[in-house]
Order: C-alpha cells, then sequence, then structure tokens
C-alpha cells in the first residue's frame, strides 16, 4: 500500500488556455464543453461553480468527484466501441 498517495482534490480550475488538467490530461477546451451550463445543456454532465476572485472576475472550479465519474463513463465507453469494433472486424 502507498502512504504517500495524493489525496483526491475536492475540486480543480479549469486549466489555462495551451495547458491540460494534471488529473486526465484533457485541454480546457474539453473542460468547457463538458463543465459550463449553456442554454442548449443547462446542465452540463461534469458540476462545476464559480468562485469570486475579486470584483470583477470569478474562477470556475470543476467539481473533481463529478469529473471522475464522467470520466469513467467516457472510458468505459469507449472500451466498449473499441471491443465492438474488434468483434465485428472478425465477423462475430
Amino acid at each position: 500500500m502507498d502512504n504517500h498517495a495524493q489525496p483526491k482534490p475536492v475540486s480543480f480550475p479549469i486549466p489555462k488556455s495551451g495547458t491540460r488538467d494534471p488529473h486526465w490530461g484533457m485541454p480546457r477546451s474539453f473542460w468547457l464543453t463538458v463543465a459550463i451550463p449553456s442554454a442548449k445543456r443547462p446542465q452540463p454532465p461534469v458540476a462545476s461553480y464559480k468562485v469570486p476572485a475579486n470584483s470583477k472576475h470569478a474562477r470556475r472550479l470543476i467539481v473533481y468527484e463529478s469529473a471522475a465519474k464522467y470520466m469513467a463513463k467516457v472510458i468505459a465507453e469507449s472500451q466498449a466501441a473499441e471491443r465492438r469494433a474488434i468483434e465485428k472486424g472478425n465477423g462475430r
């Protein structure tokens, strides 16, 4: 057992442009798509919230557990699609 494992954060900031998040390596554009409410998607699949940084700006934080569940779902769906493609290629 690794006694030096880092605890999971409660939240993390959306990465700055040109960088990736430290947990899954996803770019800013990915998180903007799945974590920011919009007219088309008022409740995005990943929870996030704003924290006022000062009177003019707020910082958007992504809820880690919500992001982890979403990423697990995306990975599982991708693996299932890959298995189906392999089976289809083998004539099953």
